[in-house]
């Protein structure tokens, strides 16, 4: 019985086992993920950046650099927006990907702790069962032990032709 909880321990630990290490792969591929998003833009922005600055260079007058200028903020404005839709997409199905991940994880967890129940539920009918027939076989020992004594102290127990004997 004893070591049906234990067993039954040991897979619940398992479980929680797995789904932390579940969950340090997905917190490792997400930082992945954005350390790769991030560069990404950011190599973006700095070629844009570079871009203009080679414009500016090729400007002969003030029209000519605010216009380079202007075209490089518009782009900047666009470029953060877009990328903060991106984000915001992103963030919106990883959250979607973590609750369904957790989900899974509880469910397996449930799982487990059911088995675990189960187990410990079992072995808990067996522990009583056991007990019930230890009680119960000592019980009929107990009854063959005073069977035993009765029938030696039968001849002893017969009325004799004393007291009992005159009453009939």
């Amino acid at each position: 019985m004893q070591q049906d909880a234990n067993d039954a321990l040991s897979n619940l630990d398992h479980a929680f086992a797995v789904a932390m290490e579940h969950q340090r792969t997905l917190m490792e591929r997400t930082i992945a993920f954005l350390q790769g998003e991030s560069l990404g833009f950011f190599k973006m922005r700095l070629d844009r950046a570079r871009g203009a600055m080679e414009q500016m260079g090729d400007c002969r007058d003030m029209a000519g650099l605010l216009t380079v200028q202007t075209a490089w903020v518009g782009d900047l404005v666009q470029d953060y927006a877009a990328q903060g839709q991106r984000a915001s997409e992103l963030w919106q199905q990883g959250a979607e990907r973590l609750r369904a991940e957790m989900e899974r994880q509880a469910g397996s967890a449930r799982q487990a702790a059911q088995t675990m129940m189960d187990e410990t539920a079992g072995s808990a009918d067996a522990a009583a069962e056991a007990a019930h027939e230890a009680v119960y076989g000592a019980g009929q020992e107990a009854a063959a032990d005073f069977a035993e004594v009765q029938e030696a102290l039968a001849p002893d127990l017969q009325p004799s032709n004393g007291y009992n004997d005159q009453l009939h």
